[in-house]
């Protein structure tokens, strides 16, 4: 399974893409009943995976607000709730590149208190200037 989350670019890996989730990402996806023995193997070390991994933020650009672990907490990985309707998507959508920094006002606008002094303690990568 290394292989197929180290290194996507390799052939074997792209076969296992080709032939297992085609159209989405390995964390993302839900496979089949029907899968050999290996594959199931894999499925199996991807759901261990799964409980214990967690983005890093950097730019934000590729993380979902909602649906992806990116808090480092010890409980979820994820935002405890919304305090309102949200249109916002992704993480770089809670970040002011120009000044490197959380857009604290947004923060505190759709996210619980805890979430927004977990999300404060994530330092915003310095790739994040433009």
């Amino acid at each position: 399974m290394a292989i197929i989350v180290e290194k996507p670019e390799s052939l074997c890996a792209q076969i296992l893409k080709a032939k297992y989730y085609p159209n989405s990402c390995l964390l993302d996806t839900a496979f089949p009943v029907d899968q050999s023995v290996t594959w199931k193997s894999i499925v199996h070390g991807l759901d261990l995976l799964k409980k214990g991994v967690n983005w890093r933020v950097g730019s934000g650009d590729h993380i979902r607000i909602w649906r992806d672990p990116w808090i480092p907490r010890k409980v979820t990985f994820r935002p405890l709730g919304r305090v309102r309707s949200c249109h916002l998507k992704w993480v770089v959508q809670l970040m002011d590149k120009r000044r490197g920094a959380w857009k604290e006002d947004v923060l505190h606008r759709y996210f619980w208190p805890t979430d927004v002094e977990e999300i404060l303690k994530i330092k915003p990568s310095g790739g994040m200037m433009s």
